[in-house]
């Protein structure tokens, strides 16, 4: 009963497990080899019984029916897929054959008439199964072209009588096996959200609208290329997804540094991709984060994979890469709305949001994360806090940590040590300091509950200048600010962000700001006169680059969201544009004596000066340097004072100012130190001057 069930293609399988499906896709594949078997042996039966003709074989295309419905078996797929005719799957089949079926070997060799010959060949297929074509030995049939099947050469045969095998993959294919060529997995990597990710409806509904402008543009060469835009990374990875999971789809990434090395092998990987994505319904995510618009090579390659392929492909990049590119649609995906943020932090942080309702909004308004970024912060919170009073501080400290990645191969991340009794400035100035870190803090409550920022066409942040000669302060104050503000503090390196190449400036500054938006951090240009200078007179190519430069950065400038400070040695060396849109300009004035004498007495730790006279701050204080030199001169003494197995004495303090001096190719004033070692004798005193 069974047998006559299955002759007749008829069976029942439990199509709602995945190994009831398997069972019937194998069962499909029997009968179509099946029926390949009856017409090889139907073509012997012919050769050799030419005075009676054999029956031939009933022609079913291999069409199984299971409990009592047509069966779309994954054989069924691939012909549509790739357009193959009844010959060219027939000849597939044959191929296949010598895998699956033991017996298949020593049919081959009676339908050759010689035992030695147990495989199928393109000589077999043209003389065997009906409606052949001879077009089926063009290298660029769709079987060669997609490498279904190939050939295996043998010297001592003509090619045509050369064994056909099926590609390993094909075979694993037909048979039901789920997982894509082993050998893309060196290129791509499936994309999932986790189990517990929130999906927003404002990323559904977007992603339903791409779709919608998709089907609006389709056109005979399909589904355009779609590129996403601006946001943070997760954030078009999620909408991806989303466009993806409703064309029932899945989503796979590669990133453009693969695309553009030169040792891959770009036509194996186009061939194995399109290939395999006809066959599961896939997408390729190509990532292009980290590349911009002066990124030529990259853009070559990136244009040479867009020319090639013939399956979706959705480009992700921080900025337009792909403008050229035929069939394309670009959408720019916003950042999370503050709203958006609130939402996701609540449903992560549950009952947990009642102990951090205060410390919500600071979160949200500092740190710009993911919706992953939310739940990995929530998670790691959770983990690290014993007492649920402490999860505000416990997520603002992870919030931090989670977004220095994103900077720190762009900057140089500082650790602030230093307080107010350290900062020594007249109290005008540290009023100012104060100021500045009541804005910063208060942020969120200005210009989002109150309003404000609806009133202004500006950014967010707060840019300053601090100005001064070196030494007096002015990278301290920076850290005490960030101390208060407990907020990363990040110095960029001006002599890694400039570039002589056109471009490459803006390039490097686009990804720090994108970075440093993202992250709530301080940023200190240092010496910035370099960077913030005046524009000049266009004369050449030269000065217009320099120019646009400085106007990138002052676009840049005015929509950071956190905080930057600019110091710089030379105040009037400040592009007036600047300075006009700096809300705070803040002068760290040389240390008079006063000053000099509080700095003395603060530089040192407690129990390693040997100073008991008063009046010895003094004469130190008469020395006109700045805190940065005192600092100096402070610790190349403590290293003297260590060698003697002593305390620091004024004699150390004087040998470690000579030092310093030498150092910077100048020479002690006699009446500054002239009687800070007694030892020393002079032949006349000199005068002092009256500095108190």
């Amino acid at each position: 009963m069974v047998q006559q069930a299955y002759s007749q293609n008829y069976l029942n399988f439990d199509l709602t497990t995945r190994s009831g499906w398997e069972q019937a896709n194998q069962a499909a594949l029997r009968i179509a080899i099946n029926e390949v078997r009856s017409t090889i042996e139907y073509y012997i039966a012919c050769r050799d019984n030419r005075g009676q003709q054999p029956q031939l074989p009933t022609p079913t295309n291999g069409k199984l029916f299971v409990n009592g419905e047509p069966f779309v078996s994954n054989l069924d797929k691939l012909c549509s897929s790739f357009g193959l005719s009844d010959f060219e799957r027939q000849v597939l089949l044959l191929a296949a054959a010598r895998e699956i079926d033991g017996d298949f070997a020593r049919l081959c060799g009676i339908a050759y008439g010689n035992e030695n010959m147990t495989f199928p060949s393109l000589y077999m297929a043209l003389s065997v199964l009906p409606n052949s074509n001879w077009n089926i030995c063009s290298p660029n049939s769709v079987l060669f072209r997609w490498d279904l099947i190939r050939i295996v050469p043998n010297p001592t045969q003509p090619r045509n009588f050369q064994p056909i095998t099926i590609d390993e993959r094909i075979m694993d294919y037909l048979l039901g096996f789920s997982k894509i060529d082993p050998r893309l997995n060196q290129y791509v990597t499936l994309v999932e959200l986790p189990d517990k990710a929130m999906k927003l409806q404002s990323h559904i509904e977007l992603a339903e609208k791409i779709l919608k402008g998709c089907a609006e543009t389709a056109n005979s060469q399909g589904l355009p290329t779609l590129q996403l835009c601006g946001s943070h990374p997760a954030i078009r990875r999620e909408i991806a997804f989303h466009i993806c999971a409703m064309t029932r789809s899945q989503l796979y990434e590669i990133p453009i540094s693969i695309v553009a090395d030169d040792r891959v092998d770009i036509e194996g990987f186009l061939l194995l991709w399109q290939r395999e994505a006809l066959l599961n319904n896939l997408f390729l995510l190509v990532d292009c984060e980290n590349v911009g618009s002066e990124d030529v090579r990259e853009k070559q390659r990136l244009a040479k994979i867009l020319r090639r392929l013939e399956t979706p492909v959705i480009i992700s990049s921080v900025e337009r890469v792909a403008g050229s590119a035929a069939n394309l649609i670009t959408f720019d995906i916003p950042p999370l709305t503050p709203d958006e943020q609130r939402q996701l932090w609540h449903s992560y942080l549950g009952e947990g949001v009642n102990y951090i309702n205060e410390d919500l909004d600071p979160l949200i308004f500092n740190f710009q994360l993911s919706p992953q970024g939310i739940q990995t912060a929530t998670t790691k919170a959770f983990g690290l806090c014993e007492n649920p009073t402490q999860l505000g501080a416990t997520l603002w400290q992870v919030c931090r940590e989670q977004s220095r990645p994103n900077l720190d191969e762009l900057a140089d991340r500082m650790i602030p040590k230093a307080t107010w009794d350290d900062l020594i400035l007249p109290e005008a100035a540290k009023n100012t300091l104060r100021e500045m870190i009541v804005q910063v803090k208060h942020r969120s409550l200005v210009y989002e509950k109150w309003g404000f920022g609806s009133k202004s066409g500006r950014g967010f942040g707060i840019s300053s200048v601090f100005a001064g000669p070196s030494g007096t302060g002015k990278t301290m104050g920076a850290e005490v600010i960030a101390k208060e503000l407990n907020l990363d503090l990040y110095r960029v390196d001006l002599s890694s962000i400039t570039s002589k190449y056109i471009g490459e400036t803006e390039k490097n500054l686009g990804k720090l700001f994108d970075a440093a938006d993202a992250s709530g951090v301080i940023l200190l240009f240092d010496e910035g006169e370099s960077l913030f200078g005046k524009r000049s007179e266009v004369k050449d190519s030269k000065d217009r680059n320099a120019n646009q430069q400085v106007n990138y950065l002052l676009q840049r400038l005015e929509a950071y969201r956190g905080l930057a400070i600019i110091t710089t040695n030379i105040a009037d060396s400040i592009d007036v544009a600047f300075l006009r849109r700096l809300r705070f300009i803040v002068t760290f004035p040389f240390p008079g004596p006063k000053e000099r004498m509080r700095i003395w007495k603060s530089v040192f730790p407690k129990g390693i000066l040997d100073i008991e006279d008063p009046k010895d701050f003094r004469k130190l204080a008469r020395l006109q340097v700045a805190g940065g030199l005192i600092k100096s001169i402070a610790m190349r003494s403590a290293f003297m004072a260590a060698e003697e197995g002593s305390k620091v004495k004024m004699t150390h303090l004087l040998r470690a100012a000579e030092s310093e001096y030498t150092k910077l190719g100048q020479t002690l004033v006699p009446s500054e130190v002239y009687d800070w070692d007694p030892q020393v004798e002079l032949d006349e005193e000199p005068e002092e001057q009256q500095v108190w």
